[in-house]
């Protein structure tokens, strides 16, 4: 079982920076969301000023055996495929990671077949999961494995500077292990939480859902049980994914959410540390479906919304400049103090 402990936020010093930006040369609450960022931030490190940069992108991968169904438009080799195309630095995580100058990191934990470029770090716990519509996907200690490699990953690249979380993912059939993992949480129906994943067609969605429903009644699985519910119906690289965020959260390293699957995965982590959801901020909102519901859970509210569905990680990378947008407010902006400006008092009126 995982064990780890994520210190409380500092509410103290989310209080000083919230009074701090009020100081600053604007109307109060005038740059919206990212005044509520920078406080944020400042809660997870403890630093009134906190530096986000530079961020550090894990991309970690993994087939699913439940590609057999058939719920998937494109075929489980495109996982390897897409593998070396993160080697080679052709896919849009690279670029949007060179754009922001994020240490990138790709992990095999769970390719079906062997990755042999030596720029993928070897981390493999099996070579796939088995089809979770006819028995588990994994056994439990392989499910612990990959949270271990998550969170392994995590605490190396972070005594490596890196200062903000960035979590992503590229398993082919891996929105049906999400939306399977998602169902276990919330009332809402299949219909409502199974979305089209990588594209497929209308009537292959309805199939997908069917495939979930049977796996549902199949295994029972238990949320409660978060072992147990993770190798029954999860995902090796969604298991990577939560034990990443449970190093950041430990490390007081604020972790920014990509879509639908990395949403899950955060649901997963909370699911071993409830208090791992205090170091996370929602990149965007996908166009999947259960994406808004998974937020809802965690009770976040997202940066963006631009219409994105390709996991990756590319979501929250495209977001991370309005962090540094945030942390450039609370540094680089003169108080009223300081620029000798009249502020406004109660009534309206000018006051020093």
């Amino acid at each position: 079982m995982m064990n780890v402990s994520i210190p409380p936020i500092h509410r103290e010093m989310v209080e000083q920076a919230r009074a701090y930006i009020d100081q600053l040369t604007k109307p109060p609450g005038s740059l919206g969301r990212l005044e509520e960022v920078a406080a944020t931030l400042a809660g997870m490190t403890g630093e009134l000023l906190p530096r986000v940069t530079p961020p550090g992108v894990l991309v970690f991968a993994a087939d699913h055996g439940v590609t057999e169904e058939g719920v998937s438009a494109y075929p489980a080799e495109v996982t390897a495929q897409m593998v070396y195309n993160f080697a080679n630095g052709g896919a849009a995580i690279n670029a949007f990671s060179r754009q922001i100058g994020a240490l990138l990191q790709v992990i095999d934990v769970g390719v079906a077949v062997p990755i042999a470029d030596e720029r993928v770090i070897q981390k493999k716990v099996r070579p796939g999961t088995n089809n979770f519509a006819e028995t588990e996907a994994m056994t439990p200690s392989e499910a612990e494995q990959a949270l271990h490699v998550g969170y392994e990953q995590a605490a190396s690249i972070i005594e490596q500077g890196v200062r903000t979380l960035i979590v992503g993912e590229m398993g082919i059939g891996n929105t049906t292990a999400a939306s399977a993992l998602l169902a276990t949480l919330t009332d809402e129906p299949l219909e409502r939480i199974v979305g089209k994943g990588s594209g497929i067609k209308e009537e292959m969605l309805a199939h997908k859902q069917d495939v979930i429903r049977r796996a549902l009644l199949l295994h029972r699985p238990d949320p409660a049980k978060p072992l147990e519910w993770l190798s029954k119906i999860g995902g090796l690289e969604i298991a990577a994914m939560a034990g990443a965020m449970l190093a950041a959260a430990e490390r007081r390293i604020p972790i920014l959410l990509d879509g639908f699957i990395c949403t899950v995965a955060a649901l997963v982590a909370r699911q071993f540390a409830v208090n791992v959801t205090d170091y996370m901020i929602a990149g965007h909102r996908s166009q999947e479906p259960g994406h808004s519901i998974a937020l809802r859970l965690l009770e976040k509210e997202p940066l963006l919304d631009l219409g994105m569905r390709l996991g990756e990680g590319s979501g929250a990378a495209v977001a991370f400049p309005l962090l540094i947008s945030a942390m450039a407010m609370v540094n680089e902006m003169a108080t009223f103090a300081s620029a000798g400006i009249s502020t406004a008092n109660a009534k309206g009126e000018k006051g020093r």
